[in-house]
């Protein structure tokens, strides 16, 4: 099923595929992105800013500065995902109506 949503709105999800089309909805894309690299780069700066002046740069060097850009960029998306989700229905007692209920008052 379809999240409804209204014009212009952006998108909330129930399932994988709309929770990822959710993160590639272009302005929640351009927020992330931005976030990933102005936090990734200070993280970068903190945590590697000794070997990438001074050196060496051994090979697990780099793969520690993609990870300094990808985490945030988890991180605000899991944040948009949290802030987008469409809750599931639910009905009273299991019941689509009370008068489909047995354990309905009446």
């Amino acid at each position: 099923m379809k999240a409804r949503m209204a014009p212009g709105a952006p998108p909330a999800w129930h399932s994988p595929a709309e929770a990822a089309r959710t993160c590639l909805y272009r302005p929640n894309l351009i927020r992330t992105v931005v976030i990933a690299i102005v936090v990734g780069s200070l993280l970068a700066l903190i945590n590697q800013a000794g070997p990438l002046l001074h050196g060496p740069r051994p090979p697990v060097l780099w793969i520690r500065l993609i990870l300094d850009y990808l985490v945030p960029l988890a991180v605000s998306n899991l944040g948009v995902l949290t802030a987008s989700r469409q809750p599931k229905l639910r009905l009273r007692g299991g019941c689509a109506t009370d008068a489909n209920c047995h354990n309905s008052p009446r």
